[in-house]
């Protein structure tokens, strides 16, 4: 890692966006599917631009990558309904605690 390049911003950044979505999609009164599918949408136009920002390749070439990327992109779509159904359900506490503790 270089000494000179900070990567704190980086992380507040990343801490301040985990720890309001609970919160947010408390807040929300949209069904979670609808919610997960907007986040989705806005991800894929973030990530789109920071690509072609940095001017990486977009597409995947290799068959068995694509194959991994396909099934953990099911199951992680999989992860964010079942949290934002157990912030629906339960409270905002609980859905903290189940998304920090998984392990």
């Amino acid at each position: 890692m270089n000494p000179s390049k900070s990567h704190f911003p980086q992380l507040v950044a990343a801490i301040v966006v985990m720890s309001t979505s609970g919160v947010l999609a408390r807040a929300m009164n949209v069904p979670p599917e609808l919610a997960i599918w907007l986040r989705c949408v806005i991800a894929a136009v973030a990530l789109g631009l920071v690509l072609k920002f940095m001017k990486l390749p977009l597409w995947v070439k290799e068959g068995k990558a694509l194959t991994i990327i396909v099934f953990s992109t099911l199951l992680f779509g999989m992860h964010w309904v079942s949290y934002f159904y157990s912030l629906y359900y339960s409270s905002v506490a609980i859905g903290m605690l189940s998304l920090f503790t998984y392990p």
